[in-house]
């Protein structure tokens, strides 16, 4: 099971999202938001379980629930 550090964190998520085709500067920064909220309860749930013990894996997966709740939040609807 890889474990992943902070220094990390960035690299995979920049990853994520350019695998989801996000380019708008500021739905990025919104995202990350999201991912810092996600991993704070994480770690307060876990009663100081240390970040740095997380997988790739989950971290990918935060991403990506960050991502689609972008996503929802910014659809713009189709011009009929």
């Amino acid at each position: 099971m890889e474990e992943i550090a902070w220094d990390v964190i960035e690299q995979v998520f920049s990853q994520t999202v350019r695998e989801a085709g996000i380019v708008d500067y500021n739905l990025q920064q919104e995202i990350f938001s999201d991912i810092k909220k996600e991993l704070t309860c994480q770690i307060e749930e876990s009663l100081g379980r240390n970040v740095e013990r997380m997988t790739t894996e989950v971290l990918k997966d935060i991403i990506r629930k960050a991502i689609d709740k972008a996503k929802k939040q910014h659809v713009t609807p189709e011009v009929i």
